[in-house]
């Protein structure tokens, strides 16, 4: 599947989730607390994530896919102090103007997407002031690799350790990784991995939106494995 493919396969999975509202909420929450007062979202898509996200300082919101861009400023129009920005993680020429404007780079479901991640890494350290954050969320565990994952252009799935290791190989200090949502292991590894399933269904992400809240207390009280791994880097 060529790049194009991808992306308008990606686009449908966005909108498929857009309804998951408990799930953005649930992801938002994980990540708030390495959130600085001036935030750039690389890949922000069509905004899921990113109507969670607080506008303090300064909030940049970006993608590459020109649709998107329109959907965000149309859905951001009027709020103060928000811009939406063309960024592309493979072009070091979209980062140079932004270079230690933020304390926060939030990089959620997009690095699988790169090939070259580690150089994807060192761009977004660009982007951070002494002390800034890089917070990626990347789909884990090679086993539960699937056609869907080939659709949706992905190169990877990570592990804690390869994370960790390409966090250190740009100089960004880890300062942690955790496991986020147990709940989504069996159903991707049933319907995807097993069956091949190349879609996720308006009913089933209901029903995955409902057990979300059981899910979120789950996992700040017993250590769960993830379908996705959450990595935070610090530059020093």
């Amino acid at each position: 599947m060529d790049s194009e493919q991808s992306d308008e396969f990606g686009k449908s999975i966005l909108s498929e989730l857009e309804s998951a509202t408990r799930f953005s909420e649930w992801m938002y929450e994980t990540i708030e607390p390495f959130l600085g007062d001036r935030i750039i979202e690389i890949g922000s898509g069509i905004g899921n994530i990113s109507r969670q996200m607080p506008v303090r300082d300064r909030l940049t919101l970006s993608d590459y896919s020109l649709s998107h861009r329109e959907r965000l400023r149309e859905s951001f129009r009027g709020v103060d102090n928000v811009d939406v920005v063309e960024i592309d993680l493979t072009v070091d020429d979209c980062f140079r103007s932004l270079e230690g404007q933020y304390d926060s780079v939030v990089c959620l479901n997009v690095l699988e997407h790169i090939e070259d991640d580690r150089s994807a890494l060192r761009r977004m350290g660009t982007l951070l002031g002494p002390g800034g954050r890089v917070i990626v969320l990347v789909p884990q565990y090679v086993f539960l690799m699937s056609e869907m994952d080939r659709l949706l252009g992905h190169y990877r799935r990570y592990s804690h350790t390869e994370l960790k290791s390409k966090f250190e190989e740009v100089d960004l200090r880890v300062e942690g990784v955790k496991n986020f949502n147990a709940l989504g292991i069996p159903g991707w590894y049933v319907n995807n991995t097993l069956l091949k399933g190349t879609s996720l269904g308006a009913n089933k992400v209901r029903l995955f939106d409902s057990c979300v809240p059981f899910m979120r207390v789950m996992e700040r009280v017993v250590p769960l494995p993830g379908l996705s791994v959450i990595g935070v880097g610090v530059k020093e």
